[in-house]
This record gives structure tokens, sequence and C-alpha cells, in this order.
């Protein structure tokens, strides 16, 4: 009997202990500023029908940037005592961030390193390839039907794989209809008209296409056929960089010309200047000289003016002496009537 309550008491407590299930611990998800998140229920078996809807998605759509999600209590034994907590949502992101890709030949210039240039054919058979750089993002409002069209694969993979195959499909098929030449030609022409037809493609599966075009030169298959072109190429080169030269040559004799015009219209505006102001010098002389002698010849009408003057006045000096002269003798009566020296003032 005593043994018996010592076991009970031993297993009173194991049982207690054994009783205590795993705790519940809160699960979380963080979203990141340049993500979309959605949280979708992954038990509900009608949302799971419902999961290929635009809508649906934009209605699980959270905004968030910690996301809890809800928990229930799965079994994992025959005890009371085996189980744990399982999620019953899972959250799906879509990352916003721009992706920029560059498909080559060569590793270190493209964004993989293995060879991704485009390859295509002229009209007349001739193989060549094509390098490309393109970018791409997912807006907010389109994040649904990205995650709609592609399931949650990263935009790289589909920039890789379903837009780079559409790419070349679409310029082989454009290149295919242009001879060789003309694909050196219209390869800018080309290059436009793919990167609208591929907006215009992945626009409604809720990718952005910011921008495609050629990263590099035609490449050509043939050795052969790329070193008559690398020829081709220089000849044309030194042909335009000796028309370039020819037209820096005529420029600069255009400014050494205009140069020289100049300093010959400066020497003969500076000898017309001097000419000038000779003139005006000589003018003022002549004008000096004018004045001088006009200076001198009322100095001498001025003289002669005051020896007239004083002329005059010693005459009439001399006559106004004799006047009163007379006036004397008249009235001494010394004269005789009749004389001459009375000069008749006796009448």
């Amino acid at each position: 009997m005593k043994k018996t309550r010592i076991m009970v008491a031993l297993l009173i407590p194991l049982l207690l202990l054994a009783g205590c299930g795993p705790a519940q611990l809160e699960q979380s998800v963080e979203v990141q500023p340049d993500e979309t998140a959605f949280l979708i229920n992954i038990e509900d078996t009608d949302q799971q029908g419902k999961f290929k809807s635009v809508e649906f998605l934009e209605e699980n759509k959270v905004s968030a940037a910690r996301i809890i999600l809800p928990l229930r209590e799965r079994s994992t034994g025959r005890m009371w005592f085996s189980y744990e907590y399982i999620p019953t949502a899972r959250v799906i992101t879509v990352k916003r961030t721009p992706v920029t890709r560059e498909w080559t030949d060569d590793p270190d210039t493209g964004t993989s390193n293995k060879s991704q240039k485009l390859a295509i054919e002229s009209l007349d058979s001739i193989g060549f390839s094509a390098g490309a750089t393109i970018m791409a993002h997912i807006t907010e409002a389109d994040a649904a039907r990205y995650l709609y069209h592609f399931n949650g694969v990263q935009l790289e993979e589909i920039i890789d794989a379903n837009i780079r195959g559409y790419c070349q499909k679409e310029l082989a098929s454009r290149f295919g209809q242009l001879k060789l030449e003309d694909c050196k030609l219209q390869k800018a022409r080309v290059f436009d008209e793919v990167e609208k037809a591929t907006i215009d493609k992945f626009e409604p599966m809720g990718i952005t296409i910011d921008y495609f075009g050629a990263s590099e030169g035609l490449c050509f298959d043939d050795p052969k056929i790329q070193e008559a072109i690398n020829k081709q190429v220089q000849a044309e080169a030194d042909i335009e960089t000796a028309k370039q030269e020819k037209l820096a040559q005529d420029e600069r004799n255009k400014t050494l010309l205009a140069k020289k015009l100049a300093e010959s219209e400066a020497l003969t505006s500076a000898a017309e200047q001097d000419a000038k102001a000779q003139q005006v010098r000589n003018q003022m002389l002549i004008d000096a000289a004018r004045a001088q002698a006009e200076a001198a010849s009322l100095k001498l009408e001025q003289k002669e003016a005051l020896q007239l003057e004083a002329d005059l006045y010693a005459k009439k000096a001399e006559a106004d002496a004799k006047v009163e002269a007379a006036k004397n003798l008249k009235e001494l009566r010394i004269l005789p009537a009749g004389s001459a020296l009375l000069h008749g003032l006796d009448k």
C-alpha cells in the first residue's frame, strides 16, 4: 500500500508535466518598403478556387509592414499534448524594384555569365547576333496582375525567360525581312518597333517595360563576313575622318583669313584715323594762324586809328590855339586891319 502511494505521488507530477502542450508562439512576416504583400488562406478551399482571379488577389492585398499569421492546432501524436501550431495562411510578396538586364555573348559585359545574345538571320540567310539591354519594374497597382500571371516568380527570371524569348522572336521576324545591308541601316528602327511591341505585350500582365534597346553592334556568325564588315567600317571611318579633317582645315583657313582681313582692316582704319587726326591738326594750325593774322590786323588798325586820332587831336589843338591867339590879337588891335597874321579874323 505504501509503495502504491509512492508510485502515484511520483506519477502525478509526470502526468502534469506531460499534459502541457507546446506554447502558441506568434508568427509574423516582415514586408519590405519595395514589396507588395498578399495574405492567402491556404486551408479555405473556396478561396483556393478563387486564387486564379485578379480581383481575389486585390481583395487580399495587405498594406501592413508586419503581418501576423493566423494559427491552428495540428495533432502530431496520440496523446492529448501531442500537437503543434501551424499557420492557416501564407504571405506572398511581389518585389517592385526595377530590374535591368543586359543580354550579350560576353560574361564581362552581360548581366549573366552565360551567352544571352539574340540570334538573328537576314533575308539573304546571313546569321548574326545582337546584344540588347532592358529595364522593367512592377507598379503597386499591377502587383496583383503580375502575381496572377507569374505566381510569384522573381522579375529577373521572367525578363531572362519570357521577355527575352519574345524579344528574340520579334527581332528575328523583323530582321528576317531585310537584306544584310538594310539590317545595318535599319537596326535602330527595328529595335524601336520591338520595344513598343514588348511594352504592349507585357503591360497587361503587370510588367512595365521602361526601355529596350541595342547594347552593342551586330556581330556576324561567319568570321570572314565579320572581317569584311570590319574592313568596310574601317574604310568608311577613314573616309569620314578625312572629311572631318578637311572640314576642320577649311574652318582653320577661314579663321586665319578672317584674322588677316581683320588685321588689314585694323591697319587701314588706323591709317585713316591718323590721316583724319592730321587733317584736324592742320585745320587747327590754319585756324590758329588765321586768328593770329586777324589779331595782328586788328592791332594794326587800332594803332593806325590811334595815330590818326592823335594827329587830328594835334591839328585841332593847333587850330584852337590859332583861334585863341587871333581872338587875343583882335582884342589888342595890335595888328593893322587886313594883316595876313589875322587870317581874315578881322572881317
